[in-house]
């Protein structure tokens, strides 16, 4: 049996096979094929208006309701509201990397910071604004302990956020 890291690392190289994968709800108006892929191996936590996707030692969320989804503003504006309405929480945030790039399903705008959670714990933070074509918003988060290579960051991120798709189908969309 091949351990998880290494079938993440042979995914992530190779790309998953998008079309061929189940996907599950993720959010109203968003869901994630995550079937036949590792993240399918995680343990979901349920809190609050959210669950947490807890593979090894890596967190996945996503949120509609976020600081910021209903301003009328660009991408990157939603973003940089996000981050001032939160960095009393995060005094001691350090931005490590800072883009924007696309999916075949969404825009998106990113950051990658180091920060603490709320147990005084570092860890590297990715927070990603995605927008769908409808423009529709999701705030995705990837959260690692802080030892986690950026350049990991930077494919973990790209890589879960290949794997949200806008659902189809809703009433009223």
């Amino acid at each position: 049996m091949i351990a998880k890291p290494l079938v993440l690392i042979a995914g992530l190289a190779f790309g998953f096979p998008g079309s061929a994968l189940g996907c599950d709800h993720l959010t109203h108006h968003f869901e994630h094929c995550i079937e036949g892929t590792p993240w399918a191996q995680g343990v979901w936590e349920q809190g609050g208006d959210s669950a947490t996707l807890h593979l090894d030692n890596i967190e996945y969320e996503g949120f509609e309701q976020f600081i910021g989804s209903d301003e009328q503003t660009t991408l990157r504006g939603a973003l940089d509201l996000l981050l001032r309405k939160t960095s009393d929480r995060h005094p001691e945030r350090k931005t490590v990397q800072r883009d924007k790039f696309s999916t075949a399903d969404l825009k998106i705008v990113r950051i990658i910071v180091t920060d603490v959670d709320y147990k005084g714990q570092p860890r590297i933070n990715t927070w990603m604004i995605a927008q769908a074509p409808d423009r529709t918003r999701i705030m995705l988060s990837v959260r690692a302990p802080i030892g986690t290579d950026v350049t990991e960051m930077d494919r973990l991120s790209r890589a879960y956020a290949a794997l949200v798709k806008p659902r189809t189908g809703l009433e009223g969309n």
